[in-house]
């Protein structure tokens, strides 16, 4: 079921502009209001404590999917997913790979790894690092530690589509690199694999190359999720 909910996903992304009226802020802003008035910040010790505003939207996500699926309703669990994943995912049509990795393979990871909840946690998280300054710092650290995996599998999908050798060189030297260094593993290997230098990519030829690069990555990650289901 979560191959075809993402793969109808961007297949959508491709042909429509759906993300283009992304309801994201308008879901988060008033349930993050909600929860800074039932949970007043005076009463919160440190800023990693706004984490608490996380778990009432994963725990009401999860009871629903969960009710879905012990009623058996498993037209309305595909659909429910397909909404979900549908919100949490952003559109594939960047060129850069900071913003693949974001709005895209992590989002997917997250799905493929916890279900609805790990989509809904990780684009959370990535609107209150945007949006809220008093909570901007420690959902980027939290980022950081959500998208380490993430950014690996992405990283080492350019390495099979592209100069492998010139980016298992960065991949394996940056491999164990902190979660707060994974933007500088990303972009090295995703230059090395476009065979070139960040300071000369800046033209929109290099602009689409990335893209490329990008869609070619992902291709990857759905043919070995296809064997896994076929397996």
């Amino acid at each position: 079921m979560q191959f075809i909910v993402i793969l109808i996903s961007l297949v959508l992304d491709r042909w429509t502009s759906v993300w283009k009226y992304s309801p994201v802020e308008k879901v988060f802003e008033p349930y993050l209001a909600l929860m800074q008035k039932l949970f007043r910040k005076e009463q919160w010790k440190t800023h990693w404590d706004g984490i608490l505003l996380l778990f009432p939207l994963l725990i009401v996500v999860e009871l629903v999917y969960l009710l879905l699926f012990h009623l058996h309703l498993m037209a309305l669990v595909f659909l429910f997913n397909l909404v979900v994943f549908i919100f949490c995912l952003k559109t594939l049509r960047v060129s850069d790979f900071h913003d693949a990795l974001s709005n895209v393979f992590s989002v997917i990871f997250w799905y493929l790894a916890l279900g609805p909840i790990g989509a809904v946690l990780y684009r959370f998280n990535d609107f209150m690092k945007n949006h809220h300054a008093p909570y901007s710092q420690v959902a980027t650290d939290f980022a950081g530690v959500l998208d380490w995996i993430p950014a690996r599998l992405m990283t080492l999908s350019f390495a099979l589509v592209s100069h492998f050798l010139a980016v298992m060189h960065y991949w394996r030297q940056l491999f164990f690199i902190a979660p707060s260094g994974n933007g500088v593993l990303v972009e090295q290997c995703g230059y090395a694999a476009l065979g070139d230098t960040k300071e000369v990519s800046i033209h929109e030829h290099f602009s689409k190359q990335i893209f490329k690069l990008i869609v070619r990555a992902l291709i990857v990650w759905m043919v070995i999720l296809a064997l896994i289901v076929l397996v």
